[in-house]
């Protein structure tokens, strides 16, 4: 069984559409509009269709294309879909992956992708590897070498250079 988890309402309406197609033929896909976060509340999403919609706790008058969607922890989507374990999660959430350490270092998983962004600072994204690394190994997602700590910091300069994001494979130790 899949369970997709997509904040933006817009982004949202299209995952429903793509799994309600007909030619699909898709039984197994459970889409919910949650904002996957360290807080089960609400939170603003830019409500645009395409891949890097920003999470706001509060927003201004002139942020008129924020949606306000509820925001849930993984360990609480987890108890309320009554599952102990995730064989695989995608996590791709724009920045916002450090505050999820505490669920993800706490919640059975087995393996994973999770986006790196340049919306962080370099030290953030590295204590945020750096604490994945104590309960998951790291594989680089263009060539699945394993990733050592010791080089995290070079990586993660190396491929935000290249690029605004880059993918990191977990694997549960």
């Amino acid at each position: 069984k899949v369970y997709a988890i997509e904040g933006s309402i817009e982004n949202y309406k299209i995952l429903s559409e793509n799994i309600s197609f007909e030619l699909n033929k898709v039984k197994n896909i459970n889409p919910y509009n949650y904002i996957v976060s360290n807080s089960n509340s609400s939170k603003y999403i830019k409500n645009i269709i395409g891949t890097t919609n920003i999470v706001k706790n509060d927003i201004a008058k002139e942020d008129a294309n924020y949606s306000l969607v509820k925001s849930i922890t993984l360990s609480k989507f987890l108890s309320e879909n009554q599952l102990n374990h995730i064989d695989f999660l995608k996590l791709d959430i724009e920045g916002h992956e450090i505050n999820l350490i505490n669920d993800l270092l706490n919640i059975n998983i087995k393996y994973g992708q999770i986006e790196i962004i340049n919306l962080n600072n370099l030290e953030k994204n590295l204590e945020f590897l750096k604490l994945l690394s104590n309960k998951f190994y790291l594989f680089d997602s263009e060539n699945f070498n394993t990733i050592d700590k010791n080089d995290l910091k070079n990586i993660i300069l190396t491929k935000l250079n290249e690029s605004i994001a880059f993918d990191v494979f977990i694997m549960s130790k």
